[in-house]
């Protein structure tokens, strides 16, 4: 698998190259490397969880073909450049990061750089074009820190078809594989159990008043 080229397929999705997108393309591939998956578009038994919902999961789908619709991305919010790569056909998984120490030396060259003569407004824009260089030629060894790691992927989460819808007690949506929450008896979906990310705004109708007292916060 070449970086060149695998780059290119992320930034067609991204929109843009970036040291992230660097980092990510690095990351997928060498969780697909770790593997030995060939060809991931190929597979239905490829699962990775994100840890980051940046560039990083961007470069993650373009290049393995996982995706959320298809339920084989999953964004686990730890706010952390890495993923975990689950291959289910044979039980194994592998997480990769990006290593501190790594970080550290590209920083340090970039800074250096700086008193090199170039100019002030271009000094960031160099200092990130440098970052993304030496990301792209830095080894695995240096660069990632990989690790066997074990993934109990649920039933629920798995790719396919719905395996369990019921009906909110509240506001009458369907809820689907076990994302309910049960509470003094009823059923209820998230948003009316622990209060929606969204407010309703005028004459919406709901499927109960308590629902639209506790989305008029």
């Amino acid at each position: 698998m070449d970086f060149q080229t695998t780059l290119e397929k992320a930034t067609s999705l991204h929109g843009h190259k970036c040291v992230g997108l660097v980092l990510g393309t690095r990351i997928a591939m060498a969780g697909l490397k770790s593997l030995e998956i060939a060809e991931p578009m190929q597979t239905r038994d490829l699962i990775v969880y994100v840890e980051l919902d940046r560039c990083l999961a961007d470069a993650i789908q373009a290049i393995t073909g996982c995706t959320i619709g298809k339920r084989t991305l999953k964004h686990v919010d730890y706010g952390k450049f890495a993923a975990t790569f689950v291959d289910l056909s044979k039980n194994r998984a592998v997480r990769i990061s990006v290593k501190e120490e790594a970080r550290k030396i590209v920083k340090k060259g970039s800074e250096g750089r700086k008193s090199d003569g170039i100019r002030k407004g271009d000094s960031k824009k160099q200092e990130r074009d440098m970052m993304a260089e030496a990301y792209s030629k830095m080894p695995d060894a240096d660069l990632l820190s990989i690790a066997d790691v074990k993934v109990r992927v649920p039933i629920l989460d798995l790719p396919g078809l719905p395996k369990r819808k019921v009906l909110c007690n509240l506001c009458g949506e369907t809820i689907f594989d076990g994302r309910e929450k049960v509470s003094d008896g009823q059923i209820l979906c998230r948003s009316c159990a622990d209060g929606a990310y969204f407010k309703y705004y005028g004459r919406k109708r709901v499927g109960s008043s308590v629902y639209a007292r506790k989305n008029r916060r």
